[in-house]
Order: structure tokens, then sequence, then C-alpha cells
């Protein structure tokens, strides 16, 4: 404080006043900024504006504008974020000459589930705050992390998600199922790019396989959603988003090695010449044999696998392009008694299972639009090939499958149009090593219809219906219907509501492989398996409280599946001859449930927390009361933080309650921690990841088998085997 004495005149403080002021103001500068989506170039409504290490700031409005002012003179730094977005930080030496003003701050999209994602699985395009159906979007960001983590494939990207449990299906094989609010992964639809490539004979090694390497976003669907592609679809869909090729070329190359004996190597290249476009990805993984739990029992195979995706983008003209992609993969895989594996089978080690693959699949997609009206055919040519024994068993099998759909869209008034037809067929032969022959030849035509009706301006109403016929069930009708209603501009409110429906094969049960080589042919009289489900819930899309922002999800779920299909001895007066049959269930089995999502940024930090309840019941003969490997409660709680220029850290604490086994016990409840950093010279980033940091084991707690090491048993796989793995390595992009 500037003390003057009494005797002064109010003449000079009033100048002295004047004068301070004067300069106050001239200090004093005003940031002008419009912040807009880097992808489409709309404006970002709700995006916040702050200068570090002051309490100045802003946030943008319906046009994507924000102004700050009182900054004072000298280099300050501006941090622009918003839900759904990356974060960008520029700095700026003030005072900025008039004629730099307003800024264009473009922002890239991130992959929450409450951004302004455009997303397409429910084949209208749509800001993700805006579809009818609730929609989780992974984007760039959360793949990268993927990549850190798991290099070779997509598995743990699913991991910090409410509402999806992976879960390891094989004792010896590290294969996975990815199961949505708590129904088996046989339900869950994978698509590629809006094909369905992953189903029959190929579904129970698919996740395993797809490396993150060339994927932009993935849209998880949750809830029957068979109206939208068909069987299959009765506790959800994720679809896999390709990268497409930008006007600059884009190079990609990623070397990884883990503790547990693993390294994996990626590229991706994409560029553009005039009208053609391309994009290539090759990833290889191979991995030895890894017993980290000392069963004698390999917890990771030795694996060999390679993926080759060549893709060709082709525009005819402003409105015509035409896709074609051809992709193909290789695996061999040893796994069981680890002596045997390093010795060779003898009569106290013959316990080994060996896999060979071979997955090969065209993509061709040609769309035109003009005007209101859009038209799009899609064709999908698939080949699978499994051969895989386990001592004296042996099963080899082929399947041919192939997918076309012609679809229309059209733009009316207030409704959004969208019909088509399509033809999935599904060829199965096996080489039968006994007289048990389970070949067979599945084909079904679809016609599909779905109106997007705006009937205000707070309100859209979506309604599907699809028909299909299969050659050997019949006709099949899937209603659905969803709604949005806008309660202001942040706050928003969905409900839907949906059949579904699945038709039986030997591979309709993922949750245990081994069974393949014991199952029957499909009896004559096991029905199609149907489901009905609905879902709401309650979506806050960005909450500013100074320089943090917040945005909530609280859904609600349930979904009913009646005539499940369940493994019951074929011969119930002699069960131990191990031949095995899948039978309708005579009653059902349904899942009910809430997920809550919270996330907050502040600055260069971001928290994720995300809680999971499942309630999920048999109500039958043979299948009465919880669902084995089900756990109640799930919490996921992530930390992403910028360490100013140094690198980037992330901490991830994952909580499982107790389940119930196949044998009636119950698991204790355990928590699993993942940490990772990485850091960036130009265009070279250099990562390291320490999974399950904690060295949780489920052989701390049970035996994961029982007998001996020539006739084991093998126990549920409800907890992580391997341990703690460290994988460090290098990424360089350009």
């Amino acid at each position: 404080m500037i003390s003057f004495p009494v005797a002064r005149s109010l003449s000079t403080l009033l100048l002295i006043a004047l004068l301070a002021a004067s300069s106050v103001l001239h200090g004093q500068n005003q940031f002008t900024a419009v912040v807009a989506d880097s992808a489409s170039g709309k404006p970002v409504v709700g995006a916040n504006a702050i200068v570090r290490g002051t309490v100045l700031g802003g946030v943008t409005d319906t046009l994507g504008r924000v102004t700050i002012t009182g900054i004072p003179d000298g280099a300050h730094t501006i941090a622009v974020s918003c839900v759904g977005y990356r974060s960008r930080v520029l700095p700026y030496d003030f005072p900025l000459a008039p004629a730099a003003q307003p800024v264009t701050v473009l922002l890239g999209q991130e992959a929450i589930e409450l951004g302004a994602v455009t997303v397409t699985t429910t084949r209208t395009s749509y800001h993700l705050y805006d579809v009818p159906v609730r929609i989780e979007v992974k984007g760039e960001e959360d793949i990268g992390e993927t990549m850190i983590d798991h290099p070779s494939n997509i598995s743990e990207l699913f991991l910090e998600s409410t509402g999806i449990q992976v879960l390891q299906t094989s004792p010896i094989s590290n294969s996975v199922s990815i199961k949505l609010q708590g129904l088996d992964g046989s339900y869950t639809q994978i698509l590629k790019d809006g094909f369905p490539l992953y189903g029959g004979l190929s579904a129970g090694l698919s996740v395993t396989q797809i490396p993150p390497l060339d994927l932009r976003r993935v849209e998880i669907v949750k809830g029957p959603s068979s109206s939208l592609y068909g069987a299959g679809a009765m506790a959800g869909i994720i679809n896999l988003i390709s990268k497409t090729p930008a006007e600059n070329a884009r190079l990609m190359l990623l070397l990884n090695g883990t503790s547990a004996r693993g390294v994996d190597g990626g590229l991706f290249y994409s560029g553009r010449k005039n009208n053609v476009g391309y994009t290539v990805l090759m990833n290889g993984t191979a991995n030895a044999a890894y017993d980290a739990d000392r069963t004698g029992f390999s917890d990771i195979p030795r694996t060999e696998l390679f993926t080759i995706n060549p893709k060709v983008f082709y525009d005819l003209s402003d409105n015509t392009r035409i896709v074609f992609g051809l992709s193909t993969t290789s695996e061999n895989t040893t796994s069981g008694d680890m002596t045997a594996l390093s010795e060779g089978t003898s009569l106290s080690h013959p316990y080994i299972e060996r896999t060979k693959s071979n997955r090969s699949y065209t993509q061709l997609d040609l769309a035109t639009e003009g005007g209101s009206t859009s038209i799009d055919f899609k064709n999908s040519i698939g080949y699978f090939h499994l051969n895989r024994s386990l001592m004296s068993d042996r099963f080899d099998g082929t399947q041919w499958s192939t997918y076309s759909e012609l679809s229309a869209q059209m733009v009316s008034g207030e409704h959004t149009l969208t019909g088509g037809v399509n033809l999935t067929t599904d060829r199965f032969l096996e080489d039968p090593a006994d007289s048990v022959d389970r070949s067979y030849t599945q084909w079904t035509a679809g016609l599909f219809g779905q109106d997007d009706w705006k009937l205000a301006a707070p309100l859209t109403v979506e309604t599907g219906l699809r028909i299909d016929w299969e050659n050997r069930n019949g006709l099949h009708a899937v209603p659905r219907i969803a709604a949005i209603y806008h309660v202001t501009d942040k706050l928003g409110l969905r409900v839907g509501a949906g059949l579904g429906y699945k038709v039986p094969t030997i591979f309709s049960d993922q949750s245990d492989p081994s069974a393949l080589y014991r199952l029957e042919p499909i009896h004559s009289d096991v029905r199609v398996e149907s489901s009905v489900g609905g879902e709401f819930d309650v979506a806050y899309n960005t909450i500013a409280l100074g320089a943090m922002t917040l945005a909530l999800n609280q859904a609600f779920f349930s979904t009913r599946v009646d005539d499940p299909l369940v493994p019951v001895p074929e011969n119930a007066s002699a069960p131990a001859n191990g031949r095995i049959a899948l039978i309708n269930a005579k009653g059902y089995l349904y899942t009910a449930g809430a997920e809550t999502d919270i996330k907050l940024t502040y600055d260069e930090l971001e928290a994720f927390v995300g809680y999971t309840y499942t309630h999920a019941r048999g109500k039958s003969p043979e299948r009465d009361g919880a669902l084995v490997l089900t756990p109640t409660h799930n919490v996921v709680m992530d930390v992403l933080f910028d360490m100013e220029g140094a690198g980037e850290g992330g901490v991830e604490l994952r909580y499982t309650s107790p389940q119930l086994l196949n044998d009636g016990t119950r698991t204790p409840g355990f928590w699993v921690l993942d940490c990772l950093f990485q850091t960036t010279f130009s265009h070279v980033t250099f990562f390291v990841a320490v999974e399950n940091a904690l060295d949780l084991k489920e052989a701390n707690y049970t035996p994961v088998f029982s007998g001996t090491s020539a006739n084991p048993r093998f126990n549920d796989v409800w907890a992580p085997l391997e341990g703690r793995i460290v994988n460090g390595g290098v990424k360089f992009q350009m």
C-alpha cells in the first residue's frame, strides 16, 4: 500500500489515482479466439480457455468464441480444453497485434463417451452427444495407450470401460472373450468398418489377433442391437473403425519388448496422390512360452503372429469413393506343460496344445452421395482355417463366409431415412477326426429400415426394424426404438429398447475353448436364442468449475435372454464319455445393473472414474442362480498427466469384486494396478508400461489346476495368471 501525508491535497491524490489506473489499463490485454473441431470445422461449444498461473479464463459460446480480458503484458500460456477433445497449450507474447485476433484454435477429437465425436455404428452420422443410442467411443488417445500396454492386440482397450469384462477363457493359451453387461462373449458382435467379419469359427480368436495400430476409433453399443447388423448382437456391438489416408503421408513404426519374453513390431503407412489414397498395416508378434506362477504350465503360449492389411481408396468423383482392402493373419501357438515344451512330450509330460490359424478377408465398399441422398454397397469374403490338437484330441475346420449389403439413406425434412438389404453366408467344413462331422451351411437374408425423426429441437426419436430369413430357423423380426431429449445444451436424457436373436452353432459357447473337441453337432430341436433389453441414461456433457471441467453419465440397463444355450453331457447316464451337447435351457437368464462414468479435466491432468453394478442370474433347471465369472461390482480409476514437457504418464487402478466359480466357491475381490510413461523427442516416442504392478496372480489364492501333469484338470480363470509384466519400446511417426 502507498501512503501519503494527510496534508496532500485531494487534487494530488486524484491525479495519482488516475495515473495509476492509466498504467494498469495500459498493461492489460484482451485475447479472443474461435475454437473449432479440427475434423468438421464446426464450433466447439463449452470449451474452456485458461491463462495458466492466473484466475483468468472463459468459456466458448454457441459460435465457439471466447474472450479473456485483463491479461498483463509479457509471455503467457493459454490452455484450451473441452470434454471430448484433446487439450491444447498455446504460448503467446502480449500485447498481440490487433490483426492477429481472433485466434483460430482447432481441437482434435478425443475418445470419451460424452464428447462431440461423430459416430457411424448406428448407420446415421451423429455427434456423440446427439445420438439417440448410447455409444461409448475409444479414440486415438485411448488406442495409443493400448499400443503401449498391448501392441499386438486390442484386449487391453476394453479394461478401462464400464460394463465390459475381458475374460480369459483358457488357462494355458491366453485366449479371451469380451463380455458386455454380464452376458457371454458369444452375444457380442464385432465389426470392422461396419463389416461383421468375426463370427462362427473365427469368433473365439478374433480379439487376440487384432492389432490396434491402424485403428482410428472404436465404437461400442451396449444392449440388444440385432436390428442394426443382424443376428448375434444380443449384448451389443463393437465396431472397429480404421484410419483413412489424409492429404499428407503418414508413417508410424513401433517396436516393443516385454519381460514376459515377447517382442512386437508394427508398421502403419498411409498416403494420397491425387484421387488415390492407400493405407498399409503390418504387425508381427513373437513370444516364448511363459510360466509366471511356476505351476509348470504356460500362462502365455509360445506365439508367432503376423498380420498384413493393405487398403486402397479411389475417388471416382467428388461424391463417389470405392475402397478395397485385403487382410491376412497367420498365427501359430503352442501351450501347455513347460517341460514338454522345452524337452518334448513324454508319458509323464504329454500335455501340449498346438493351434494353427490362418485368416483372410476382403473388404469392398462403394459409396456415393448427392444432395440429400446417399447409397452404399458393401461386400466381404472371408476365409478362416483352424487346426488345433491337444494330446490325442484334434480339431480341423475351415470357414468360408460372405457379407453383402446394399443400403440407401435420404434426408427428408426432419426425417433421416435409412433402408437396405443384406445377405450373410457361413459355410463350415470339418475334417472329422472320428465319426462326428459337425459341418454346416447357414445363410441369412435381411431387410432393414430405420427412421431418425427430429420431433422438436430438443427431441430425436430413432426407430428401426429388421426382418431376417435364416435357412434353418425361418423368419425373425427384431424392432428397436431409442430417443434422446436435450433438457439443456449440456444435459441429455436417453432411453432405448430392442429385441435380439442368435442362431445356434457349435461355436456359440466361448467360455471353454477346450470343449470344442468334445461338442456334438447342433441337434435339430435346438431353438434360436432371443433377447429383449433396454437402457436409460442421463448425460451431463460439460460442467465448468473454474479451471476444471466435469462430465457425467449415469446409465441403467437390463437384458433378458430366452432359451439360452447351455452345455450338458451328451449321455446323462454316462457323462464320463466326455461328449458335450448344447441344448436350450428351460428358462431364461437376465442381467440388470448400472454404469457410472465421471471424467474430470484440470489443466494437463485428466481423471476418469467408472463403476459398474451387475446383477446377473439364470432362471432355469440347468442354470439357476448367479452367473459364474460375473462380478457384481467393478471399479476403474484412470489418471493421465502431462509433466510439462518431460513426458506423459498414466496410472490405472481396477477393482473386481468376488465372483462365483463353476465349482460353487467364491473368489476374493482384488485390485490391479497399471502404470505407463512416455516421452517424445521430435518424431520419436519412448515408452514403458508396467502391467499388474502389484504382481497379483490367481495362483497366490487358489490352485490353477488339480491332478497331475499328465492329466491336469484346470480350474476357472478369474484373476491374472501372468503376474507383473514390464514392457518398453519406441514409436516413430511422421
